[in-house]
């Protein structure tokens, strides 16, 4: 899963850039139509 990957990588990203990966990730979602 996503946040797995992101939880992951979480110490290795600024914090900034893990706010836009987690948004850039839930709009894709909501484009694609969550299940």
């Amino acid at each position: 899963m996503v946040l797995m990957f992101i939880s992951r990588h979480i110490l290795s990203v600024q914090p900034n850039t893990l706010c836009l990966i987690i948004q850039a990730e839930l709009q894709s979602q909501l484009n694609r139509g969550l299940p």
